[in-house]
């Protein structure tokens, strides 16, 4: 797999605060501002000092430079086969010989990796939860290096993972061997870590139950500056409601409920009520999706804006779309997870159109603070109605929309999200030493 490559120098959001300490990040993606986790974790170190920070990543996600110029890719393996179970063994191979960190199976510190942690110094390990191997390599520097380690949860995998990534692998019996394994692996890792956090409150309480552990949240934030209060617009006469979703299009998801609001606006457009939806991804051009969704007159499907317009192109919409699939293996993915355009989208401050099942998290959260209109039935008449009153209410839109706005700045401001979790972090290491 090949290395990543450095993106951009675009400015840190804040200045670097005063007595952080120096930690590695192990495992996940590196930061950017493309991924998901990856915003997150930029936005949770965005007050690090640069020298206090270096990045151990997996995946072949291009990584960012604006706080931290210290990389390492734990996947390195120039050459490799493009068939993922090949690539495996190979990897397998050079596990053995020490030049390799991760694989599916197992994860170890190669001599490359000894070299980098070794250089950097540092003084705690922080793994964002995504592989099981980079759980071995986090583990093994800590036992090695007797540092303490923080651990952020982003979704609650450890029930579905492999089972749901491997689903079309005939030999079911390696796929529960890897969860059972993943399993004892994540018990061990939260064990032996000093900080838990997690991504929503819904997660927190999940595994502090779970583990016997208190867990901290630390949201994907919005830092409030960046995102000016700008009024929505006075939809004019005929012209029509502009409905945007913005993100990830992920059969287990978003996809199904994604396609079902396409059609339904369609429908509604023919008949005459005045109402679009643009769809920004990354995924616009993958061809199953453009089949499913089906652009037309009043169906858009555009690539993802670049993220400094994203806040533009948010509040440049009527009502923000936040689609969730109905189906039992996506609820049971992302039961407790908080989308990171959560923040942005009510940091925005417009109305939101939830479509889900009320046992996630993100369809709870909008619900319970009363900033969005919430379907929560399978029934794409309820959808089609929802859609018709956020048209022909003005005033419904303009109170979801201030509704919104409040709830960002309550919840979601970096500024505070940061300071407790900088706190969490120095309170880990002071206790450590």
């Amino acid at each position: 797999m090949a290395d990543a490559q450095p993106i951009g120098t675009a400015p840190p959001i804040a200045a670097p605060s005063d007595g952080l300490p120096r930690v590695l990040l192990v495992g996940g993606p590196p930061f950017n501002m493309n991924v998901g986790a990856g915003v997150t974790l930029t936005g949770l170190f965005g007050g690090w000092p640069r020298t206090h920070l270096a990045s151990a990543y997996e995946g072949d996600v291009r990584y960012d430079t604006a706080i931290c110029d210290r990389f390492y890719s734990l996947n390195r393996f120039p050459g490799a086969s493009g068939n993922k179970w090949v690539r495996q063994l190979q990897l397998l191979s050079r596990l053995a010989l020490r030049r390799a960190d991760t694989s599916v199976f197992v994860g170890r510190v190669s001599r490359g990796l000894t070299e980098f942690v070794e250089d950097f110094r540092p003084e705690a390990l922080f793994i964002e939860l995504s592989s099981l191997s980079a759980i071995d390599v986090v583990i093994e520097l800590s036992r090695r290096y007797r540092l303490p380690i923080a651990v952020h949860v982003p979704d609650d995998w450890m029930p579905t993972w492999p089972r749901y990534e491997y689903r079309s692998l005939a030999y079911r019996p390696a796929v529960e061997f890897l969860n059972w394994r993943l399993q004892r692996r994540v018990n061990a890792l939260m064990r032996e870590a000093s900080a838990h956090l997690a991504i929503s409150q819904s997660l927190a309480d999940t595994l502090a139950a779970r583990h016997g552990r208190p867990f901290h949240v630390a949201y994907n934030a919005a830092d409030p500056p960046r995102w000016p209060d700008v009024a929505p617009r006075d939809v004019p006469p005929g012209e029509p409601l502009r409905i945007v979703y913005s993100g990830s299009i992920f059969s287990y998801g978003q996809t199904q409920s994604l396609v079902e609001t396409a059609h339904a606006v369609a429908r509604l457009a023919a008949s005459g009520l005045p109402v679009r939806l643009d769809i920004y991804s990354q995924h616009h051009d993958d061809a199953a999706i453009r089949a499913a969704i089906q652009p037309g007159p009043a169906v858009g499907l555009y690539p993802l804006v670049p993220r400094e317009e994203l806040g533009d192109n948010l509040r440049a919409a009527d009502v923000l779309l936040l689609p969730t699939n109905f189906d039992q293996t996506t609820v049971d993915f992302i039961r407790h997870s908080m989308p990171g355009k959560m923040a942005e989208y009510l940091m925005a401050g417009r109305a939101v159109l939830a479509y889900g099942p009320v046992e996630v998290e993100q369809v709870r959260f909008v619900r319970e603070h009363e900033c969005a209109v919430v379907v929560t039935e399978h029934r794409v008449a309820a959808l089609e109605e929802a859609i018709r009153s956020l048209v022909e209410d003005a005033s419904l839109r303009a109170r979801l929309a201030r509704r919104a706005r409040a709830v960002g700045l309550e919840v979601f401001d970096l500024r505070r999200v940061r300071a407790d979790f900088e706190q969490v972090i120095t309170a880990m290491v002071r206790g450590a030493r």
